[in-house]
């Protein structure tokens, strides 16, 4: 009986409306129906694209050029952790780990957010510094990088070495110039 009912809305589900006049045009010619037809394909064209990620991961590496992140793979229970610590690694030792860690994977590739494949060739420390789009099978994962953490680090490392260059700088007897001689070179000039 459900499946009946499900048939039936089914057969109930309104198809999509293309107006009248994209498909027969008494006037004008090829160049304008093949336009108008381009108007109306978009507007009813699906919204969803094939590059749009459905899941979002974060890689939570502590240092750049490092991947840890926790996958949802179709073939294993629960998320798996992949983690590559060599930043010479590739994208193809990658893919080449996620289909250890997962051998019912029928397809693995890698791309920027826009779509773009990467070569296999491409370096995992210049792979980790943006977001791209891990394709398992169907499904997309989006996988960024905590950029929050690391620019945080980043900051006090930097803060770390300014305030160290500053004290040196103040420690240093040659670096000590009295007011005296220093109003004496200006008038003497």
């Amino acid at each position: 009986m459900a499946s009946l009912s499900l048939r039936s809305v089914l057969l109930r589900a309104p198809c999509a409306r293309f107006p009248f006049a994209s498909f027969h045009s008494s006037t004008g010619s090829l160049r304008t129906r093949a336009a108008e037809r381009s108007q109306t394909g978009a507007s009813v064209s699906s919204s969803s694209d094939s590059t749009s990620p459905l899941i979002s991961v974060r890689n939570a590496a502590t240092s750049h050029g490092q991947l840890d992140v926790l996958l949802p793979l179709p073939g294993v229970m629960g998320l798996t952790r992949l983690g590559l610590d060599d930043a010479n690694a590739s994208v193809q030792d990658l893919i080449e780990a996620v289909r250890h860690a997962d051998a019912s994977l029928k397809a693995v590739e890698i791309a920027t957010t826009d779509g773009t494949k990467l070569a296999r060739t491409v370096r995992l420390g210049e792979l980790t510094s943006m977001p791209f789009c891990l394709r398992l099978n169907h499904v997309n994962v989006l996988v960024e990088s905590d950029v929050a953490a690391m620019d945080d680090r980043r900051a006090r490392e930097e803060s770390v070495a300014f305030a160290t260059v500053k004290a040196e700088i103040e420690r240093d007897p040659r670096l000590i110039v009295s007011r005296s001689t220093q109003l004496g070179i200006f008038i003497s000039e």
